[in-house]
């Protein structure tokens, strides 16, 4: 059982979801905003006159004195429906990764500079590739990572490495759109 303290006019009632977060850092000097990142999901058991009570029901990392408690935005189960492939999809780029890390692992998060606004939504699959250098003689394209978009905002999306094939996802390198959710 945690005691949150809820901002100013907030409205939280019993059996309200709310997602536990930290802010990590900027990226790129703020103008993509701060990594948010997920540690766990409470629910509202009482509500006091100055404070909220929630008992913790997922857990991904530690949470602490000091963290954000955020509505937790509702899941819209798609079912059955899967994406389908499609032809010169969607192209943005690589924004960063959500853990600071030098080499991209399996099962990491990263963003990307498309969103809600560009008809990304959940399920939404991209694959991350360095381009081919067009001399003759140099690499040909190289796809590098498969991701699929498990949180969208309005001009950003974040997607979760499926499929790794190259360790080297550097910001700024293109993605595009190889499947997309029925709408």
């Amino acid at each position: 059982e945690i005691a949150i303290k809820p901002p100013p006019r907030a409205s939280y009632h019993v059996g309200d979801s709310l997602l536990i977060a930290r802010i990590d850092r900027a990226i790129e000097s703020g103008t993509w905003g701060e990594v948010v990142v997920p540690l766990g999901i409470a629910r509202v058991t009482s509500v006091e006159e100055q404070q909220v009570l929630a008992r913790v029901i997922t857990q991904f990392g530690r949470i602490r004195d000091g963290h954000l408690s955020l509505p937790l935005e509702p899941f819209k189960n798609p079912g059955e429906v899967r994406p389908t492939p499609v032809e010169q999809g969607l192209a943005g780029r690589l924004i960063a990764s959500r853990d600071d890390r030098r080499i991209a692992g399996a099962q990491q998060f990263f963003f990307i500079d498309k969103g809600r606004a560009d008809g990304v939504v959940p399920g939404d699959v991209f694959e991350v590739y360095r381009p081919a250098a067009g001399e003759l003689g140099s690499a040909s394209e190289d796809v590098r990572a498969v991701m699929m978009i498990v949180h969208t905002r309005e001009r950003s999306a974040t997607g979760l490495l499926l499929q790794i094939m190259h360790p080297g996802l550097t910001p700024g390198l293109p993605v595009r759109l190889i499947k997309k959710m029925p709408s």
